[in-house]
């Protein structure tokens, strides 16, 4: 009796990820160069198709999935409490290589609401073809994903009554320091008398039609306001200025069809110019994502899962006494001993210059040690460090760049250095001097009258030696 591929049973689909059987039977070729085959298991379809089949299968838990840009996610680690699953992210739509990343999916019940952050890593070739740097961070295509979505309401819309489904929010970031884009999703909108809902998308990538449905979304939102809307589309149709009687000014409709965002500029800085106005645009916001949202310092502030949401807005002077406005989303997860943080700056608004700056700062970090919600200091005695912080964040360039800082420091009798930077060598150097000159400071300052001379002979440093 033959031996048919059939009786491989469940190790076939590993006899197909190595090449040791092919779509025409067994691979005689295969004991000649093993190498070769082992070598081609991300490089040929068919092997990496049966190579994502094994792990998947041996992993067991949910199945792979296939995102909105078709990228498989292939799940590695799935934990129900915390709510976290841990994903190998494969993109093999490029025509010369593959791409390979790391995927974090965080899901919560109350409110019913996903995040997801996907981080490039690798690239690897196709047959035939080579790729200089396997490294994906900092070239085409090594694209930090994060989309956030929360669920307003799961009950499907009555006919002719407002409704809004739910909000989202998702951010692109190259680190080739090409522009990134970001996107707010109003998902589920049906407008008084309307009998379907639909999805409205406003993001940097159709800023040109940006106009049209910024007044589409106003004409609808005043009709659903002079029937009294309730819930998130009155939350909504406040936050942009519609409901009269409130600190936040009232949006001008009349010149909406002449000037266009010129107008929604000009009232966007009415707002943020004056306390009150941003402290009720910000109650708005939080009466909108509703769900145990609270406002605190100027953040609004969701319970998601293990971790927290916070969104806000950065108002700093501009030109012409016009604000410049930074929308800012944080993700913070952990509490005591140990914090991770996600901060983006989404874009800087200058309502004076009528210009905008996408993503002027991301930055991702973990702080162990004593932290705002409790812990125990790193170091204590003599030395003493009360946390260390570190992770990676976008330099000006928009690429990747190291942090790492001691916080709170107190060496001897001298005050608290809050902050020293040790992320580059040169940032190390400038730490190591100023503890030095403050150190300086001290013993010289003991010794009186002698301190004069130290301005004499040390003004902020030791004179080098003459070679």
């Amino acid at each position: 009796m033959s031996f048919a591929v059939s009786n491989l049973g469940e190790v076939e689909q590993l006899a197909r990820a190595i090449g040791l059987v092919t779509a025409t039977g067994f691979n005689d070729d295969w004991l000649s160069r093993p190498g070769h085959y082992l070598g081609s298991v991300l490089a040929e379809d068919a092997q990496r198709d049966a190579l994502l089949a094994v792990i998947d299968e041996l992993l067991g838990g949910s199945a792979r999935q296939t995102d909105a840009r078709g990228q498989i996610w292939l799940p590695l680690f799935e934990s129900s409490d915390p709510p976290v699953s841990f994903y190998a992210v494969v993109d093999n739509q490029p025509a010369d290589h593959i791409r390979i990343g790391l995927g974090v999916k965080l899901t919560a019940q109350s409110p019913q609401a996903s995040a997801s952050l996907h981080l490039p890593l690798f690239k690897a070739a196709r047959a035939s073809h080579s790729v200089a740097d396997p490294i994906l961070l900092g070239q085409p295509g090594g694209i930090i994903d994060f989309t956030c979505d929360i669920t307003l309401e799961t009950a499907p819309p009555s006919p002719g009554q407002a409704h809004l489904r739910g909000v989202g929010l998702t951010l692109q970031v190259p680190t080739d320091g090409t522009t990134p884009d970001f996107g707010i999703a109003v998902r589920g909108l049906q407008l008084p008398g309307a009998t379907t809902a639909r999805d409205i998308t406003l993001s940097l990538a159709n800023v040109a039609e940006l106009d049209d449905i910024v007044l589409d979304l106003v004409i609808g939102l005043v009709e659903a306001q002079a029937r009294q809307a309730g819930g998130a589309v009155r939350a909504f149709a406040r936050l942009i200025g519609i409901s009269a009687g409130t600190p936040i000014p009232t949006l001008p409709l009349d010149q909406l069809a002449q000037h266009g965002l010129n107008a929604i500029a000009d009232w966007a800085a009415s707002i943020f110019r004056s306390p009150p106005a941003r402290d009720a645009w910000l109650g708005e916001l939080r009466d909108l994502l509703q769900n145990g949202a609270v406002l605190n310092a100027n953040r609004v502030e969701l319970p998601f899962g293990i971790a927290r949401v916070t969104i806000g807005v950065d108002v700093a002077d501009s030109s012409g006494g016009f604000p410049a406005i930074t929308p800012v989303l944080g993700i913070e997860a952990g509490a005591g001993q140990a914090v991770a943080r996600l901060e983006a700056k989404l874009f800087r608004l200058d309502l004076g210059a009528r210009t905008a700056v996408a993503l002027p700062a991301l930055e991702a970090q973990g702080l162990f040690g004593r932290t705002s919600s409790g812990g125990a200091a790193l170091l204590t005695g003599d030395p003493a460090v009360e946390a260390i912080r570190f992770g990676l964040s976008l330099d000006e360039n928009r690429r990747p760049a190291a942090t790492l800082a001691l916080i709170n420091v107190r060496i001897g009798t001298h005050p608290v250095y809050p902050v020293l930077d040790l992320s580059s060598p040169s940032a190390v150097i400038e730490a190591a001097g100023q503890v030095i000159d403050d150190v300086l400071d001290q013993i010289l300052g003991a010794l009186g009258p002698v301190q004069a001379s130290r301005r004499i002979t040390f003004p902020g440093t030791m004179p080098k030696r003459r070679s």
